[in-house]
């Protein structure tokens, strides 16, 4: 199988500990024509300078320095210059497996497909022998968002895309939550998403990533994103994404009523526009045959008692947080 050229946009930033395994690892792969775009955004430690002594070394590298704008409009900045037929996303803190592009391409290749997904692992814990392959829709692919799989199909760093689709579409800047508002709507796009469960793709949990950091009123551009999404499946008139969506949107809602109350001083005028968000969806819910009754009891539990709901949450999370 002739090998196409395969763009891999990785986004820099203060990851000096980590950035040169994640270099090494695109370097071994076994799949060899690749360019990798290594965007330094304006790192205050040694990042910049690694990424440069590789660029030295290997002329499939390209460094690009850069003011620090976040890593959407850094992503941006990527899909401007990549050249190839297709595109991967690997942050600077992970790495990957060396059958990582092979095996995307050869899915993408043998199913006439323009998206592709692999398992991940979070390192330090222990790797899964799984090695299964299924092929989704792509509505399949967004509806299983709203289960286990959210963050799988969420993220942008554990598939192989066709350029032409995802060049259709940018990042969402000066925004965080910038994979909710992206990755479903290439899925929208496709019929068919191969995705096999092997986990090709180490994710590596930083204390101090977005994901991580305490909550910030930045965090409601989440709320943004399912609305965004909702609205589209409206349009469509795509009744059992706009009903998934809806439940994971009421239920977001009162997750951010929540960590808002708890963690920013003077928010109740924001408590008081998600509330008001919250009344005005969730008896939709209860009619609807493709949200789980569990979530349905939990969305009812919070319209008889907000400080119920958010004590069933607290007991939840000591539980997930005790059987890990």
């Amino acid at each position: 199988m002739e090998e196409e050229l395969i763009s891999i946009i990785v986004p820099v930033y203060n990851v000096e500990k980590y950035v040169g395994k994640c270099i090494e690892s695109i370097l071994e792969q076994n799949y060899k024509n690749f360019e990798l775009i290594l965007i330094d955004d304006g790192s205050k430690d040694r990042s910049g300078k690694i990424c440069d002594e590789y660029a030295k070394k290997y002329e499939k590298i390209i460094v690009i320095h850069k003011q620090n704008e976040g890593l959407s409009k850094t992503r941006n900045k990527g899909l401007e210059i990549a050249k190839g037929k297709y595109i991967s996303f690997i942050d600077s803190d992970d790495y990957v497996e060396k059958d990582f592009l092979e095996t995307l391409y050869k899915l993408i290749k043998e199913n006439n497909a323009s998206i592709a997904q692999c398992g991940y692992n979070i390192v330090g814990e222990e790797k899964k022998e799984d090695n299964s392959v299924y092929i989704y829709t792509g509505k399949q692919m967004i509806s299983d968002i709203y289960t286990s799989l959210w963050i799988t199909n969420t993220v942008v760093w554990n598939k192989l895309y066709e350029a032409e689709i995802l060049k259709k579409y940018k990042f969402k800047e000066d925004k965080i939550h910038e994979d909710e508002f992206f990755t479903w709507k290439l899925f929208y796009e496709v019929d068919k998403v191969p995705v096999t469960t092997k986990q090709l793709y180490n994710y590596r949990k930083v204390q101090d990533s977005i994901t991580n950091k305490k909550y910030t009123i930045e965090r409601l551009s989440y709320i943004e994103a399912l609305e965004e999404r909702l609205q589209c499946f409206k349009n469509n008139n795509d009744i059992q994404l706009y009903e998934e969506t809806l439940g994971g949107y009421v239920e977001a809602l009162l997750d951010n009523y929540i960590k808002c109350k708890n963690n920013i001083q003077d928010s109740k005028e924001i408590q008081k526009e998600l509330i008001h968000k919250f009344k005005a969806n969730w008896k939709k819910t209860m009619h609807s045959k493709y949200i789980s009754y569990k979530k349905k009891a939990f969305i009812l539990i919070a319209v008889i008692s907000k400080k119920g709901y958010e004590l069933l949450m607290k007991t939840l999370i000591k539980i997930y947080q005790d059987n890990k």
